[in-house]
């Protein structure tokens, strides 16, 4: 496991922690931050191919 996959995994277990403090003590902004927390972070899990378009070969995708 990579540092990058680690530090995404406890980003997303704070977030969810916080989520379910949240719920228990009843503090919405708990709720909200805990969720959107727990959203960044499986968000920053999804790989990003910005330079998937450039890499193509010649003759494939759009070519002008």
């Amino acid at each position: 496991m990579t540092y990058k996959r680690f530090m995404d995994a406890v980003i997303i277990t704070v977030g969810l922690a916080l989520f379910l403090l949240g719920l228990t003590g009843g503090e919405p902004i708990g709720v909200v931050l805990g969720l959107f927390v727990a959203v960044l972070g499986i968000v920053s899990l999804i790989p990003r191919n910005r330079d998937a378009q450039r890499q193509q070969a010649p003759g494939q995708g759009n070519d002008r």
